[in-house]
């Protein structure tokens, strides 16, 4: 064999190779998520600068889908009238409303808050299932839930024997962190409620690329962030900012990481900043 053939061979080989490593690694993003080895270095990482890990990093993709939410203002009156009942009273403000025992404040544009001194019904707590199907009876009664598929995402005992539970919303399979409700219930009945609900349009791009659970802790946890991490999962949170003025957004997901000792989570996304 000559040099020239030789080196077209040479050439061909080296094609067909890397054809061969472009369909592995297509076909690893597309079915098998992250290499552990990955994994392992981003937790060896992580824990040289005070990230103690008490949870799994996720390992599955998570695509970058635009998904539009629409900034609406909840109808105060039809709320107030499902929670409190047909008659009610209205500070001047307008943004709490009064029956008995029964108050009803509205947080903002779309977040609100129901209260009850004195529930008149008998739950039973004596476990979670029972506690968690009382949260149920009552978003189910009162339509709450405005048509929507909410599921459990905690669910907390507190130290006055009372019970909170809190549910979000899935949609088509992704958490909107922002749609929730948080039901907390003593054995004389709902004592609180806390809503709150955007509008979701649905989704407007699906995009190939990802933003990986694994990327998005190295960006945000630097040296001596002295943390310790409970849970990580995925979902849409709008950022308070790109409400202001705006009748629509599209928001890409965000990784949302709970840690420790703080009463909210972090949401980490694709822009994040430093720890």
């Amino acid at each position: 064999m000559d040099g020239a053939k030789a080196k077209n061979v040479v050439i061909v080989l080296l094609l067909a190779f890397n054809i061969f490593l472009l369909f592995i690694n297509l076909t690893f993003v597309r079915g098998e998520g992250i290499r552990k080895e990955t994994i392992e270095n981003t937790q060896a990482i992580l824990s040289q600068r005070g990230v103690t890990l008490e949870c799994s990093i996720p390992t599955a993709s998570n695509a970058l889908n635009r998904l539009e939410y629409t900034i609406e203002k909840l109808d105060r009156n039809s709320i107030a009238m499902r929670l409190l009942g047909g008659q009610f009273e209205v500070s001047n403000q307008g943004d709490e409303f009064f029956h008995e025992s029964k108050k009803l404040r509205f947080i903002s544009d779309t977040q609100y808050e129901f209260t009850d001194s004195q529930p008149g019904s008998n739950v039973d707590l004596t476990s979670d299932e029972r506690a968690r199907r009382a949260a149920q009876s009552f978003l189910k009664d009162s339509g709450t839930l405005d048509g929507g598929k909410y599921i459990e995402d905690g669910l907390t005992r507190n130290q006055d024997g009372s019970v909170t539970v809190a549910f979000v919303e899935s949609y088509e399979g992704y958490l909107i962190f922002d749609n929730y409700c948080i039901v907390t219930l003593d054995q004389k009945g709902v004592r609180q409620l806390l809503r709150g609900r955007l509008q979701v349009k649905g989704f407007t791009v699906k995009s190939g690329e990802r933003f990986e659970a694994y990327q998005a802790l190295l960006a945000r946890f630097k040296m001596g962030s002295s943390v310790v991490i409970t849970a990580i999962d995925s979902g849409y949170k709008l950022e308070e900012a790109m409400t202001d003025g705006v009748e629509s957004v599209e928001m890409l997901p965000a990784w949302r990481v709970t840690v420790k000792g703080k009463s909210e989570p972090l949401y980490l996304y694709p822009h994040v900043s430093e720890e």
